[in-house]
């Protein structure tokens, strides 16, 4: 999986729960900082907090840190057959179309999910009032 997961909530569990289903080990490419003020926002949770978050959930066998410079390094060493991104992954960058090519070009799948409507790690940090968790599935 590769995204930010900052200000872990109810959308990022539901994300986990999907790809638990189609696999009960995987790995997740955290961006760094530096790479989310490159392409979205400032983080509101430092590395850490959103890697420690991230290598509590069950199913997780490793967390790395990336930026478009080792990116394709990571997806090499943990030799996976897909890569689990957001819908709108590869629009939002030239690094990120490029990364899907690469992608393509060695037979490794992509999967994204839909969102959980209603909530994102950008919404909550503009509106502290939708803190509060999600409703459970």
């Amino acid at each position: 999986i590769i995204g930010c997961f900052d200000i872990f909530h109810c959308g990022h569990e539901r994300l986990l729960q999907k790809v638990r289903a189609v696999s009960e080990v995987f790995s997740i490419a955290l961006n760094t900082d530096e790479d989310m003020r490159a392409s979205k926002c400032e983080p509101h949770d430092k590395p850490d907090r959103r890697m420690q978050n991230c290598k509590q959930q069950d199913g997780v066998q490793s967390v790395e840190a990336y930026d478009y410079e080792n990116l394709r390094d990571i997806v090499l060493k943990v030799s996976v057959d897909v890569v689990v991104v957001s819908p709108e992954y590869g629009r939002e960058r030239e690094e990120q179309a490029l990364f899907l090519e690469w992608l393509g070009d060695r037979g490794i799948a992509r999967l994204s999910f839909p969102r959980t409507p209603g909530v994102s790690s950008t919404e909550l940090r503009s509106s502290h009032s939708a803190l509060s968790s999600c409703a459970p599935t």
